[in-house]
């Protein structure tokens, strides 16, 4: 989990692992919280489709799972390049 500064940074409540996407089309970022809360159990902590911006809470498997989730589905249906799922 990340030191509790970078909740209060991001503005968000401590939740265990934090998963951050940024997506291009922005409007993908609807798509993705959409895509990432039906594979896990996760909740969605920021949702900004100005910028692309998702960022995601939860266990760490959860979050892991959903990113998987969101990268595989964006690829697979949708036919967008993507990167891999790092963790850090």
């Amino acid at each position: 989990a990340p030191i509790p500064s970078i909740y209060e940074s991001l503005g968000i409540e401590e939740g265990g692992a934090i998963g951050i996407l940024t997506l291009s089309p922005y409007e993908t970022s609807m798509i993705a919280a959409d895509i990432a809360v039906k594979a896990a159990n996760v909740d969605i902590g920021f949702l900004d489709r100005f910028t692309g911006s998702v960022v995601i809470m939860g266990d760490v498997q959860s979050v892991e799972t959903a990113l998987h989730a969101v990268t595989d589905q964006l690829k697979t249906i949708l036919k967008f390049d993507v990167v891999p799922v790092t963790k850090t």
